[in-house]
C-alpha cells in the first residue's frame, strides 16, 4: 500500500487553446502518480483521447475546471456498498409512485428515504472531511454540498407528491418536473461521485500499485 503523491498546478491564467499542449507536457515530465489540475475550460470534455492517464473531472465550468489525473499505472476500485447504495438510490425511485397512498408508513419509502439522508450525513461528517484533509478539494466539496442541500429539500416535498400518484391524481407534467427537479439532480450527483470523488477518496487514502 502506497501513500499519494500528488503534483498541483495552476494554469487559470493560461489561454484555453494552450492547454491540450501544456496538459501533455505537465503528464509527461511529472514524476507523480497525479496531477491536481486547475485551468478554464476550452469546452467539455477537451481532453477526451489525449492521454492514457485517467480524469477525475471533480468540478467543471468555463473559467474554472478542476480534474485529478491518475497515471495509468494507479489502479482504483469503489467498495461494492457504494456502488450498491448509488444503484439502490437510481433504482428504487420509480417504484416509490406505486402503493398504498399512505406514504409515511411505507416501508419502501422510509428505506429510500433513510437510505439518502445517512448518505449525505456520512459524507458530510466524514468521507468528504477526509478527502479535503488530504487535497485541495474545497471547491469541489462545497459543489457537491449545494447538491444534496437540493436532495434533502427534495425529500421533504416529495411524499406529498408520492402520495398523490399513488392516488392516480399527479398530472403527467408535475411527474416530468419532479423528475426534472429531484431524480436528475440525484442522478448528475451520484454520477459524480461514482466517477470521480469516489475514485478520489480511494486515492487520498492510499492505492495499490
Amino acid at each position: 500500500m502506497s501513500f499519494p503523491d500528488f503534483l498541483q498546478v495552476d494554469l487559470l491564467k493560461e489561454p484555453p487553446e494552450r492547454l491540450p499542449e501544456l496538459l501533455n507536457e505537465t503528464l509527461n515530465k511529472t514524476e507523480t502518480s497525479a496531477v491536481l489540475w486547475t485551468a478554464r475550460r476550452p469546452r467539455k470534455r477537451w481532453y477526451t483521447g489525449l492521454s492514457d492517464w485517467q480524469a477525475l473531472l471533480l468540478s467543471s465550468a468555463p473559467q474554472y475546471e478542476l480534474i485529478l489525473w491518475l497515471a495509468p499505472n494507479i489502479s482504483i476500485q469503489l467498495p461494492e456498498e457504494l456502488r450498491q447504495e448509488s444503484d439502490f438510490l437510481l433504482s428504487a425511485y420509480h417504484g416509490l409512485f406505486q402503493g398504498q397512498p399512505n406514504v409515511s408508513s411505507c416501508p419502501k419509502w422510509q428505506k429510500y428515504r433513510d437510505t439518502l439522508n445517512n448518505h449525505i450525513k456520512r459524507q458530510e461528517t466524514k468521507s468528504y472531511p477526509a478527502l479535503v484533509s488530504k487535497m485541495p478539494l474545497a471547491r469541489a466539496i462545497r459543489e457537491v454540498g449545494y447538491e444534496h442541500r437540493g436532495l434533502e429539500k427534495g425529500l421533504e416535498t416529495l411524499p406529498t407528491f408520492l402520495e398523490r400518484s399513488r392516488k392516480g391524481e399527479l398530472a403527467p407534467k408535475e411527474r416530468e418536473k419532479l423528475d426534472l427537479d429531484f431524480y436528475h439532480l440525484l442522478e448528475h450527483h451520484l454520477e459524480r461521485e461514482t466517477e470521480a470523488i469516489y475514485p478520489a477518496m480511494v486515492f487520498s487514502q492510499g492505492v495499490d500499485r
